[in-house]
């Protein structure tokens, strides 16, 4: 059950931090499209990049963990 609720977290924290960023960027850009593009890329960045602690491997985090959850 405990795997359920951490995997939840997960997932809201991807989806709380996309919208924050898609936001922002289209508060600048005043562009969809762009604030979209931008704001996935960053998210997944961001959220590899909470994982090093767990795997070490800058690398391999942002690959597999952030950019890898969508390719």
């Amino acid at each position: 059950m405990s795997l359920v609720v951490q995997l939840w977290g997960e997932e809201f924290f991807k989806i709380l931090l996309l919208i924050i960023v898609m936001y922002l960027v289209y508060r600048f850009t005043e562009n969809s499209t762009s604030a979209v593009r931008i704001s996935i890329i960053v998210t997944l960045l961001i959220f590899g990049l909470a994982h090093v602690s767990a795997y070490g491997n800058i690398l391999q985090v942002l690959l597999i963990q952030g950019l890898g959850v969508h390719i």
